[in-house]
């Protein structure tokens, strides 16, 4: 009788007939699978791009302007408007701005106010200039480098008018600055949009401010962005020296002169940074209060000068431990019990050595790759040439791989 059996003999060496017929399935079902998936995202993008695309188009109908790729321009009574719309990205959010040209030379923005523009100038480091309405006020907040010449200004109703007509329409600020008078809707997503004319309502609402504001640019003002700007420089000078100056204290403070106990190290710096770095707050609230930008101006300067604070105690202390030591150098010789690396973008390798200090846990050490790679726990030992540290904390000048050095040994002599 002949060979009944199914899926013969293929004529390759160890592959059958039903193996190969189970693996060209598999491979038909997952090629089915990712055509079905691929169709299915083309279809989506595709449809996506024409509901941007037509609610673009609707958008300039709506502002009886001209697109382009990304907005469109049109003119009001004579005077130019641009809107642009930026879908968002990784780094940015989505955003909608429409802008006229604007020739004033003071800086104004109105946004909505905050409960953190509130805190701040309820403690007097935060001053806004205030119009007399009091529900304009309580709901919006002004900047500006010229208070004086903004007040008057903002006195008029029909500019609050204006003012308020574009916030509530749903855009989140308006501001004059760089030859442009801009209102912008961040983040934005098209489909918010209800209203396609809402574009050409805030660019006439624009061409009445900017008109309003023209009024007053001939009269004179006192404009404090001379004076802030000194005090802003020296300020986040500070900040910026001192986190600067301290990542490199820390840098050599710990490559350098390495502490054996780092952490305590920075845990005794604490009682001084963080009373530092108060101290340096309420300094830069006093340089910088007074004007309606100040609060975030005193946001980012302690916000740079916290890293600071730390890096200076914990680095200047490390780099002065090792730098201005005199104590006679220790060599010790130390048992390898284990040793690790940490994963990430670069790793870090560390290795436990018995503790000539009484440590029940051993001392944990960093070492570099090539030291941590020829190094067998438990067969290897570390030669440690060790320091007492001007102010106290021992630190490793010098470490080496020892080789064949009994695991229960440990010497302790001078350095030569």
């Amino acid at each position: 009788m002949g060979d009944t059996s199914v899926g013969g003999d293929t004529g390759v060496p160890g592959v059958h007939g039903g193996s190969m017929n189970e693996t060209a399935v598999l491979v038909a079902v997952v090629a089915a699978i990712a055509v079905v998936v691929g169709g299915i995202a083309i279809i989506f993008f595709r449809r996506l791009g024409r509901r941007r695309r037509d609610a673009m188009a609707r958008l300039a109908d709506g502002a009886g302007a001209l697109a382009d790729k990304q907005g469109g321009h049109g003119d009001i009574e004579g005077v130019a408007f641009h809107y642009r719309y930026f879908a968002g990205s990784r780094n940015q959010p989505s955003f909608l701005d429409v802008w006229i040209d604007y020739r004033g030379r003071r800086a104004l923005t109105v946004r909505p106010e905050t409960g953190f523009d509130r805190f701040f100038k309820r403690l007097g480091i935060a001053v806004e200039v205030q119009t007399g309405e009091r529900a304009f006020d309580r709901a919006y907040y002004i900047e500006t480098d010229d208070p004086y010449w903004a007040r008057q200004r903002m006195g008029d109703s029909a500019l609050r008018e204006a003012f308020t007509a574009i916030l509530t329409a749903g855009f989140g600020r308006v501001a004059a600055a760089k030859a442009k008078l801009t209102a912008r809707w961040s983040p934005c997503q098209l489909n918010d949009i209800e209203d396609p004319a809402v574009v050409r309502q805030a660019a006439e609402r624009l061409v009445a401010i900017a008109a309003a504001l023209a009024i007053g640019e001939a009269a004179p003002g006192i404009s404090l962005a001379q004076g802030a700007l000194a005090g802003r420089l020296v300020v986040l000078g500070a900040a910026a020296v001192s986190a600067a100056g301290g990542a490199v204290a820390l840098g050599f403070g710990l490559v350098v002169f390495t502490p054996l106990d780092e952490v305590e190290v920075l845990l005794e710096t604490l009682p001084w940074s963080v009373p530092a770095w108060f101290f340096f707050a309420f300094l830069a609230a006093m340089a910088l209060r007074g004007r309606s930008g100040s609060h975030r101006e005193w946001l980012v300067a302690v916000l740079i000068a916290l890293p600071g604070a730390f890096l200076s105690g914990w680095g200047g202390v490390s780099l002065y431990n090792g730098w201005q030591d005199t104590s006679v150098p220790v060599v010790h010789i130390a048992p390898v019990d284990s040793k690790r690396f940490t994963s990430g973008k670069d790793r870090t390798y560390y290795v436990t050595v018995r503790s000539w200090r009484g440590r029940a846990q051993g001392e944990e050490l960093s070492v570099p790759k090539r030291i941590y790679q020829v190094i067998d726990p438990r067969r290897t030992a570390m030669r440690l040439v060790v320091r007492d540290g001007a102010l106290g904390y021992p630190w490793i000048e010098s470490l080496a791989v020892v080789d064949g050095v009994d695991a229960g040994a440990d010497a302790d002599a001078p350095a030569r």
